[in-house]
């Protein structure tokens, strides 16, 4: 008996040393399922991590492309736990939303029904969607239409991204529209477009400050000079528009990879005080960092913008840290402007963890 315990004690202690530590200011988004816990912070499913991964051994949230990282051995933890900490207290609208999926796949979250077919990107995973543009991960899976991670589109009897209702028109059309009174200044208001003037759908004007920043905040709906605007990586054509991924095609949109003829400068106008440790190009080759994301570099929070410097794909809220230099990439650019696509790991990793 004792040497049992000095065994799994031995065992407990060989995993906390091998994998990172739980981020504690993320306690409170654990075991909820509501998609609200960031990377480094304890999970007990997928379905409480923003990525949609919960890595193995231990239950932390993860980027997919990091998920066997740092001693981590892969997404898909899961505990029995997790139901549990549904709230208790559902609107009569939640109730409406089926409990399981009539169409296969795994049960809808009910508290995600205010989200269904607003196309506004705010439902979390295991919430219902009519098409990819409801889900804040961009990824509405088959065959039932529930939110997920990308890396778990096809797991618990999903079948991948890409699922579009029949109904998803009708909802969309009942949305609320945007206030009037918006918080951004009225000259950048002006010059967002109500519809978009080369195609597509129109542009949400509550967005006009997010374009063209490169920050990669501009939501859903909003317009944009390229994918590094989006939160979504995606700006689609022919007017430039954030989409989900799987959207791209659809509303009169072209697909991914619009690039303004403004962007270039919209971009330039990074701040002139930034800091000097962060090299103004990238000396492997690849774009120039984003000097302003230097604070992100390395922590693995999953918090580094597009275009700020990275030392793997745990530091990218995109997940895709891309060579040959180390930069955040929306996964749809990965290979554009000199860089070689994601899986970039850096040597100073093991230094800066």
């Amino acid at each position: 008996m004792k040497s049992f315990t000095i065994t799994t004690f031995l065992s407990l202690a060989f995993v906390a040393y091998a994998v990172p530590p739980f981020d504690p200011a993320g306690a409170k988004n654990v075991g909820n399922g509501a998609g609200g816990q960031f990377i480094g912070g304890q999970c007990l499913s997928n379905a409480d991590c923003g990525s949609g991964c919960c890595a193995n051994p231990t239950g932390i949230c993860s980027g997919p492309g990091a998920s066997t990282q740092n001693g981590k051995t892969g997404c898909g933890f899961g505990s029995t736990g997790s139901p549990a900490a549904a709230p208790a207290s559902q609107s009569a609208a939640a109730v409406s939303v089926a409990s399981t999926a009539s169409a296969g796949g795994p049960a809808f979250d009910p508290a995600g029904a205010k989200n269904v077919g607003n196309g506004q990107g705010k439902q979390f995973i295991g919430g219902q969607c009519l098409s990819g543009a409801d889900c804040a991960s961009t990824c509405c899976a088959g065959p039932s239409g529930i939110c997920s991670g990308l890396g778990a589109q096809t797991q618990a009897g999903k079948t991948g991204c890409g699922f579009v209702s029949g109904s998803s028109s009708g909802s969309v059309s009942s949305a609320v529209s945007a206030p009037a009174a918006s918080s951004a200044p009225a000259a950048a208001k002006n010059a967002v477009a109500g519809t978009a003037s080369a195609g597509g759908p129109a542009f949400d004007p509550a967005g006009a400050k997010n374009v063209g920043n490169g920050a990669g905040l501009q939501f859903i709906g909003g317009q944009c000079l390229s994918g590094s605007d989006c939160a979504s990586t995606c700006c689609a054509g022919p007017s430039g528009i954030c989409s989900g991924l799987g959207a791209q095609t659809q509303a009169g949109k072209t697909g991914c990879g619009f690039v303004s003829g403004s962007a270039s400068n919209a971009v330039a106008a990074a701040p002139a005080a930034s800091p000097v440790a962060v090299a103004s190009s990238a000396t492997a080759g690849g774009p120039a960092f984003d000097p302003a994301g230097q604070k992100n570099v390395g922590n693995g929070k999953g918090v580094q913008f597009i275009g700020g410097q990275c030392l793997s794909g745990a530091d990218c809220a995109s997940t895709c840290c891309a060579g040959p230099s180390g930069i955040c990439s929306g996964l749809g650019a990965q290979t554009q402007a000199g860089k070689t696509g994601c899986g970039f790991v850096s040597s100073a990793k093991l230094l800066r963890v």
